[in-house]
């Protein structure tokens, strides 16, 4: 039941206890940790456009879009490891992870703007992104810094493919 996690407001005016019991505030958006035991959540409620990031965004601000409020409990404890669990030092995959990381993150947030605002919102929002990635990635070419220069080259591309509106569909094969 995924109203353990989104508030509802009737629920919770019903049960007031609650409220003061668990310390629940109302909160502009929650982290994705909140959901991951909820599949109902993932499977009918997420855009499945999203791959890695934005989409607990994009879930809240839909809710409060429709009159939905988000509540937060100051004492739920939440570690969320983010990539760690996916990556150590020692990974095999490491570069890989990071391409995706670095492709998804910008994409991610172009579709994030473009989806709730306007496409020319989020070309105004990430153009700056955009530029500072296509320069860097230069730079580090020039300076012969690899990690840097993947690391620019992978969130210009991802941007690049939001702003052409191509499908969130990068998948590193290179090792």
């Amino acid at each position: 039941n995924f109203n353990n996690y989104i508030g509802v407001k009737k629920r919770l005016k019903k049960t007031n206890q609650n409220s003061k019991k668990f310390k629940l505030s109302e909160v502009e958006s929650i982290d994705n940790g909140f959901f991951m035991k909820t599949y109902k959540a993932k499977k009918y409620l997420f855009d499945e456009n999203f791959f890695l990031y934005f989409e607990e965004f994009d879930l809240c601000k839909s809710l409060r879009n429709k009159g939905q409020k988000i509540y937060s409990s100051k004492k739920l404890k939440i570690h969320h490891l983010g990539f760690k669990s996916s990556l150590d030092e020692d990974s095999t995959n490491k570069k890989s992870i990071n391409r995706l990381r670095e492709w998804h993150w910008m994409w991610s947030s172009f579709y994030f703007y473009k989806k709730n605002y306007n496409y020319f919102y989020a070309l105004n929002k990430i153009f700056g992104k955009f530029i500072k990635a296509f320069f860097k990635f230069i730079f580090y070419s020039f300076t012969f810094n690899e990690d840097n220069k993947e690391k620019y080259k992978f969130r210009f591309l991802g941007i690049l493919n939001g702003v052409l509106c191509k499908p969130s569909n990068f998948r590193d094969n290179n090792n």
